[in-house]
């Protein structure tokens, strides 16, 4: 058993490393003119490693958005069933990023991460395809809520959809201050509740 943490924690350790060295690397020379094998030398462990870990160079880059998404994803799982889902999404995306709160370098790299996305097509597309993936996994979970028994299926993506809406306006908000996470969690919130009174606003939409 010794044998088996001591090999996870080495696991571990190796990938916070590549994630940490390779985000650095990004940032400072841009994403086009890193490789792998850079990023593998500068950890020093061969490429095979890197790879083992990260199927792409597009996945190490967006490895903290990953992780955020992870801790929000096990976060929604962990909540009682009976919960209102939009209460549940909240609770689980303020929790997530308080995990990002606790570490300075990490709330910083979230931020800049955010910025480099925006500017490389590669990554846009990876982290795209990463956010419909995590909206898919989402509604799985959503789904099991007992307000939906009985409902359409329809129901459970419409309210994640509208939920990952509202989170991706309180994200753009916040980075153009460039405050903390605080501001983050008070922007979500505000973006949730503004969100019905914005579809009053551009259509019929009942209560």
């Amino acid at each position: 058993m010794a044998t088996v943490d001591l090999r996870a924690q080495r696991t571990a350790r190796t990938r916070d490393e590549l994630v940490r060295v390779s985000l650095k690397m990004f940032l400072e020379s841009g994403f086009d003119y890193v490789t792998v094998e850079q990023v593998a030398e500068a950890v020093e462990v061969a490429p095979r490693t890197v790879y083992r870990y990260f199927s792409t160079k597009e996945q190490l880059a967006l490895a903290v958005l990953s992780d955020l998404d992870n801790r929000f994803l096990d976060s929604v799982i962990s909540r009682p069933r009976h919960e209102l889902p939009i209460v549940t999404l909240r609770f689980a995306l303020r929790s997530a990023w308080e995990w990002l709160e606790a570490d300075e370098v990490r709330a910083r790299d979230y931020l800049a991460l955010q910025g480099m996305v925006d500017t490389n097509p590669s990554l846009r597309a990876a982290n795209l395809r990463r956010a419909f993936e995590q909206q898919a996994m989402l509604v799985d979970v959503i789904s099991s809520h007992t307000v939906f028994d009985g409902c359409d299926e329809m129901y459970p993506k419409l309210v994640v959809a509208a939920f990952s809406a509202a989170s991706t306006v309180a994200v753009e908000q916040w980075r153009h201050r460039a405050s903390d996470i605080t501001e983050l969690k008070t922007d979500l919130d505000r973006a949730v509740e503004a969100l019905l009174p914005a579809l009053r606003l551009a259509g019929d939409v009942d209560d």
